[in-house]
């Protein structure tokens, strides 16, 4: 108890030394359940299989008798031309849907944001009571009800923005980090724009990864 009196600030010290002239007290702290829509990370995973079958399409030039040691002939290279500009264009439309997901989680850890404000709020003004009551044998139990009670409210709140937090993070990841690198290494493989040094086991190479990373995310 003593660190908490110490961890006041100005403002909860001086209610505290209020509250200690007092005999008796009403501990009127309602404490609001928090009930938080579950997010469902369906579009993301939606998104993700998108883009998988995109590379599983340009994996399919690549040569099975010897995998990737076996060059295409110009023919096969003019085929996957249309097909690698095609693929880049679908990733690009789904990584914009991506960013639109983004700005609706973000939105979604705003209202939390708030909410745990105003809880935290709330839980500062009853801390002076905390403080002055909690070892009070008349006090006590309703002190500690309702400071569990806070607390367990706090903690579902910073819970859930941690898991949206971890879902934008994802998107961050595929949209900002894993689809740039595969545009410019895919790009630089395939010598685009001419597709006259075409590196047949770099660019099959940088298809394969980029999937497998993005299947891990």
């Amino acid at each position: 108890m003593d660190a908490l009196i110490l961890s006041l600030t100005p403002p909860q010290h001086k209610k505290y030394l209020e509250l200690l002239k007092q005999d008796t007290v009403t501990l009127e702290f309602k404490v609001d359940k928090i009930e938080f829509e579950n997010y469902s990370d369906e579009n993301i995973n939606n998104a993700k299989i998108q883009i998988v079958a995109c590379c599983e399409a340009l994996m399919n030039f690549a040569k099975s008798d010897s995998f990737f040691s076996a060059k295409l002939s110009k023919n096969e290279i003019d085929k996957i031309i249309p097909k690698y500009y095609g693929a880049i264009n679908n990733i690009s439309n789904i990584q914009r849907e991506l960013y639109r997901e983004a700005i609706t989680v973000s939105g979604k850890i705003k209202e939390i944001e708030k909410i745990h404000i105003d809880i935290s709020k709330n839980y500062t003004d009853f801390l002076p009571y905390k403080a002055a009551f909690g070892k009070n044998e008349k006090y006590e139990d309703e002190i500690s009800r309702i400071d569990s009670e806070f607390i367990l409210e706090i903690e579902k709140a910073l819970a859930q923005k941690k898991a949206l937090a971890n879902e934008l993070a994802r998107i961050s990841t595929i949209c900002d980090v894993l689809i740039p690198s595969f545009s410019k290494n895919s790009s630089r493989t395939a010598d685009t724009p001419r597709f006259k040094s075409f590196n047949d086991t770099e660019f099959f190479n940088s298809v394969s990864s980029f999937m497998e990373q993005v299947k891990s995310i």
